[in-house]
């Protein structure tokens, strides 16, 4: 008799732990339109030119990732735990980018 494993317990694919990340990194590009719009009303010009810059990378390099992963059929838990801590790590590592 075979022992058939879960769907649940097995390995998680890098495919799918990068469509996560990708994901995340979009979302954390959009998220700096608010400060920019902010440094524009402050008239802190280069504030906004360097968000704006670093906001693009950001965005774009997870648009990418999530363009070549491809939209994945099904996450499984693990697979979004282990998406979700990396592509944290990553949105810090992005947003400690100085772009002068």
């Amino acid at each position: 008799m075979a022992i058939r494993t879960l769907s649940w317990a097995a390995a998680p694919t890098p495919r799918r732990i990068f469509y996560i990340i990708g994901v995340v990194l979009v979302a954390g590009g959009l998220a700096a339109i608010p400060a920019i719009g902010v440094s524009l009303i402050y008239a802190e010009g280069t504030t906004a030119l360097h968000l704006g810059a670093t906001a693009l990378v950001t965005a774009g390099s997870g648009g990418l990732i999530v363009l070549a992963a491809g939209r994945p059929e099904r996450l499984r838990p693990k697979e979004s735990f282990a998406g979700v801590a990396l592509a944290w790590v990553s949105v810090i590592a992005f947003g400690s980018i100085h772009i002068s």
